[in-house]
């Protein structure tokens, strides 16, 4: 009751404009669209599960996924996306608590917009959570972060899906040789907005990300640290603005989150 409590001031001093969620360019208005501290389950009722996994909160008001290993339709899945269920529009920013296991390879993925047509991202089903359903998805494009990496020195930031889907196809389907590399090396150019140093220090304890997208510029911050700071100059006349956001897992292993708070002007 007393953590519940706080949170409920301390989102309500945001929304206001008294506390935190400074923006990045200067300007504010922000307004607070979702606030979860995961006190109970009935906060997993807001959120949409690719993949196989056990979404659970911990004794300790925590968001745990837990991503398992198994057979769907003779394909091997080990990989998960727990989606917010609603988009949430205009320049966004995520705030958010995590720490996973090490050698998992967790993404953050957000503003998530369906195309072609498509009035939602949950219209077609994607059961083994594998990397070409999203990156290989013509239906959606989407943009990925790399966090909680902390066997690797670097993490990506990256725009998938859309039209550069069928390009991964292509290079998908080709057998290993010099021109699938060839192509593969493309790929990462197109797709990769920006390289940083990795962010999260310790699997042992929560680090702090704030994730700022206003129009096409994209500003990392994670404890309080400026990491990451891109304009994705391809898209500066029509960004994506806003859309669905969720957290994946890769690999048979657990992460957990709290504190999360998404704002919107």
């Amino acid at each position: 009751m007393i953590r519940q409590l706080i949170s409920a001031i301390l989102a309500t001093a945001v929304a206001g404009g008294l506390y935190g969620c400074k923006s990045t360019d200067g300007a504010g208005n922000w307004k607070l669209a979702v606030s979860e501290t995961f006190d109970d389950a009935e906060a997993l009722d807001s959120w949409h599960l690719d993949g196989p996994a056990g979404v659970s909160v911990t004794p300790r008001g925590e968001l745990q996924i837990e991503t398992r290993q198994v057979m769907i339709g003779g394909e091997k899945a080990r990989c998960s996306v727990l989606w917010f269920g609603k988009p949430v529009d205009g320049d966004v920013r995520y705030e958010f608590d995590a720490r996973g296991e090490l050698g998992n390879r967790c993404l953050f993925f957000f503003n998530a917009r369906p195309l072609k047509g498509q009035k939602s991202i949950f219209d077609w089903q994607r059961s083994t959570a594998k990397y070409m359903d999203y990156a290989g998805e013509p239906r959606m494009q989407l943009y990925t972060l790399g966090m909680l990496r902390y066997d690797q020195e670097k993490e990506n930031l990256r725009i998938v899906g859309g039209e550069l889907a069928e390009y991964l196809k292509q290079m998908e389907a080709l057998p290993r040789s010099p021109e699938r590399k060839r192509r593969n090396e493309i790929f990462q150019r197109k797709t990769i907005l920006q390289s940083f140093p990795r962010a999260a220090k310790s699997p042992d304890r929560m680090s702090h990300y704030a994730l700022t997208v206003t129009g096409a510029r994209i500003v990392l911050e994670v404890d309080g640290a400026t990491v990451l700071d891109v304009v994705d100059e391809h898209r500066k006349a029509n960004p994506l603005r806003g859309g669905y956001f969720g957290f994946r897992n890769f690999r048979p292993s657990r992460a957990w989150y709290d504190n999360l708070r998404v704002y919107r002007r």
